[in-house]
């Protein structure tokens, strides 16, 4: 444990043969947090979508989050908002492909409160600003107090409560967030 009882965890790319093990975290994560007071919305085989992870493996866009040998985290960086990020009103002027978007951030329920959340957003924005991105942006799920509470205590500004179309949520109410780099 590191300071005020944070686990030490390491975050790095996802390798490509570790594709089954991702997916067993997500599909882990869903059934965790499907009865949780405060859950993502996610669907397992709908989101995160398997070819969507593979993908994002693929391209060096997936990163995980270890602590004791363990994949505890897990979330994927791109340049892809949802339909409808165009529209909003975003407080950092920046053309396509220079902002990073957040997408498909967990941590397991028994890793969660020690900090792993927060190893794994300024893990997000180390590698955002060495990529040259302008803004870090992500939407949290209406309602979602404890990611809220995430983002903002790390600096993120709320933008707008927007309705976004996802597959496992259908049209649905999202507050944006925003962080300069």
């Amino acid at each position: 444990m590191g300071e005020n009882g944070e686990r030490e965890a390491a975050v790095r790319p996802a390798a490509p043969e570790e594709f089954e093990k991702v997916m067993e975290f997500y599909d882990r994560l869903t059934d965790e947090m499907e009865n949780a007071e405060f859950h993502p919305g996610w669907e397992k085989g709908v989101y995160p979508d398997p070819e969507f992870i593979r993908e994002s493996i693929d391209r060096g866009e997936l990163y995980v989050l270890e602590t004791g040998g363990v994949l505890a985290g897990a979330m994927v960086m791109n340049h892809q908002g949802a339909d409808g990020y165009d529209r909003a009103g975003w407080k950092v002027e920046a053309a396509d492909g220079e902002t990073a978007v957040l997408h498909a951030l967990g941590v397991l329920p028994a890793f969660q409160g020690h900090g792993l959340e927060k190893n794994l957003v300024a893990a997000a924005l180390k590698e955002a600003q060495k990529m040259g991105q302008k803004a870090v942006r992500l939407d949290v799920l209406e309602g979602n107090l404890p990611a809220k509470r995430l983002y903002e205590s790390m600096g993120f500004q709320y933008i707008e409560r927007m309705e976004l179309f996802y597959e496992d949520t259908g049209l649905t109410g999202f507050w944006l967030y925003e962080k300069a780099v």
